[in-house]
């Protein structure tokens, strides 16, 4: 998988990805890979009107929108990796990330 890193203002829906846990980073999990890419702390979860600040980081596909990067790559079939708490991970379609 290549990965690409996005930033975005714009509220999203996703597809929360399940099986992923096998996958490993040379950052020492995915949340310290969001924060090494992002430049941001992952303090609290991304899902919006969520404040819980115990988070991991979930992969996450985008959901029903057309969506290009600023040079214009189709994004609807790459992966992201966003901060997210426990029991929102749990949940398989997001909102207002």
């Amino acid at each position: 998988m290549s990965e690409t890193h996005y930033k975005t203002k714009k509220e999203i829906s996703a597809i929360n990805l399940k099986g992923t846990a096998w996958k490993n980073c040379s950052c020492g999990s995915w949340i310290n890979h969001w924060e090494n890419f992002s430049e941001e702390n992952a303090n609290k979860c991304s899902i919006k009107g969520c404040n819980k600040s115990s988070v991991l980081g979930a992969h996450i596909k985008l959901y029903g929108i057309t969506a290009t990067s600023k040079d214009d790559e189709d994004l609807s079939n790459k992966h992201f990796i966003v901060p997210m708490c426990n029991s929102h991970n749990k949940q398989a379609n997001i909102k207002n990330i």
